[in-house]
């Protein structure tokens, strides 16, 4: 997150009217509720501001600490004492090549910081003036705590600042994919001073900026990095905005420093809050078997309910009823159509093996199946239509039998009939 202020700055991260806002609620948290669930509404929320005034500094000292500690100091005010520290040697500070150094220091309850920038040489001549208050520029030897060559005397200024949070109510929309993102908050008026968590972190962190110039160790030299001016062409300091030789974007700095505290503080509760329990103790005054318990909160949501709606299913359906119905009246209407017949009365199943005994056993004498099988394709099929056959029931009625039943084919065998006894009969004579 520093890093990523230290070469992007945090322009566009914040409110419209300046101020970083925050959900109390860890993004764990939110992403373990039903996906069912669209919309949250009286979310605990909450906005914090930076308030800074220019204050000059009456005296500055950089001394180590430690074995690998080293402290800045600055007095404010005659009687205010706000200190830095960063892991490290002394000399990553007072040597040549740091041109220019930014230090964030905090008051000993850590309500206020000292944001402080140091330049090597005398600039105690000059006032600048910044939308924080005029800006006076205190210049001090330094060779005392081991600064070298130029850097003797040492010109610094600074601005004193606090952080406010107002309470609030959020409603909350989620995204197609699931995330979620602020709509509107109500704000009650409600507002308390804030600390500065990330004063416990200069030390922790062992941080140091990729961007700083001369590898100056701590929290400063990123969030003063993009607000430094310079010229885009030669990529050397602008120095046609102030009176010195290096020249800044306040507002920048003080928005950067407003939104690494923010964060800071979301980062500090969503890792306490990583595998918290949901026993409803408070976040602030919590003892050390209960440092684990997350608060929860009840909101109003907003959910989805999944309903299965028939729109083309039953026009398919429904095809389908049709056409096993169309199906069905086909075989039924044979069956109405041949009501009347002798099988159908004595519901005798005919298949094709007994269709075909039935015709041999009824046929085997008619004279006309013999013309048949001599007369060719043609004249079988003429024959053919000429013949009609039907079942009749025989004796009692028990049985059915298949029988000729057209005039013309019974014609036909009388003929033949009588032509063979005349033929005969000749042959006789």
């Amino acid at each position: 997150m520093l890093s990523d202020i230290a070469f992007a700055g945090a322009a566009g991260r914040l409110g419209s009217d300046g101020a970083y806002v925050g959900i109390n609620a860890t993004r764990a948290s939110l992403d373990q509720l039903s996906p069912n669930i669209t919309r949250l509404e009286g979310v605990p929320a909450y906005r914090v501001s930076i308030h800074c005034d220019a204050a000059p500094n009456d005296r500055v000292s950089v001394i180590k600490f430690a074995y690998n500690q080293v402290t800045a100091s600055a007095i404010v005010d005659e009687e205010d004492l706000f200190q830095a520290w960063y892991a490290g040697q002394l000399d990553a500070v007072s040597n040549e090549w740091v041109d220019f150094e930014s230090w964030l220091a905090f008051n000993y309850n850590y309500n206020e910081t000292y944001f402080m920038h140091m330049m090597r040489f005398d600039e105690s001549n000059k006032t600048d003036s910044s939308p924080y208050g005029t800006i006076t520029y205190t210049a001090q030897n330094m060779t005392s705590f081991r600064y070298q060559g130029t850097k003797g005397v040492m010109s610094s200024w600074g601005f004193r600042c606090h952080l406010q949070r107002e309470f609030g109510a959020a409603a909350l929309r989620r995204n197609r994919d699931l995330s979620w993102r602020q709509e509107d908050i109500a704000w009650t008026g409600r507002q308390e001073a804030m600390e500065w968590l990330m004063a416990d972190w200069q030390l922790a962190l062992n941080y140091r900026s990729p961007t700083s110039m001369g590898g100056q160790p701590g929290l400063g030299p990123a969030l003063a990095e993009t607000a430094i001016l310079k010229d885009p062409a030669t990529h050397g300091y602008k120095t046609d905005s102030c009176s010195v030789r290096i020249c800044l974007d306040y507002r920048t700095s003080m928005t950067n420093l407003l939104y690494a505290a923010g964060e800071i503080e979301r980062l500090a509760y969503e890792t306490r809050h990583a595998n918290a329990s949901s026993s409803g103790s408070s976040l602030e005054g919590d003892d050390d078997n209960s440092a684990a318990a997350a608060p929860t909160h009840a909101v109003r949501a907003t959910m989805t309910r999944e309903a299965y709606r028939m729109t083309y299913v039953p026009l398919l359906l429904l095809c389908g009823l049709l056409s096993a119905f169309a199906a069905a009246l086909i075989p039924f209407g044979l069956l109405v159509h041949g009501r009347r017949t002798n099988g159908v009365r004595t519901w005798r199943e005919v298949n094709t093996l007994q269709l075909m005994a039935d015709t041999a056993a009824a046929l085997r004498d008619e004279y006309f199946v013999e013309q048949m099988r001599t007369a060719g394709p043609a004249g079988s099929g003429k024959l053919a239509r000429t013949a009609q056959v039907r079942y009749e029931v025989l004796g009692g009625g028990e049985e059915v039998a298949l029988k000729l039943v057209n005039d013309a084919a019974k014609d036909q065998r009388h003929v033949l009939v009588s032509g063979e006894d005349t033929e005969m009969e000749s042959g006789r004579q």
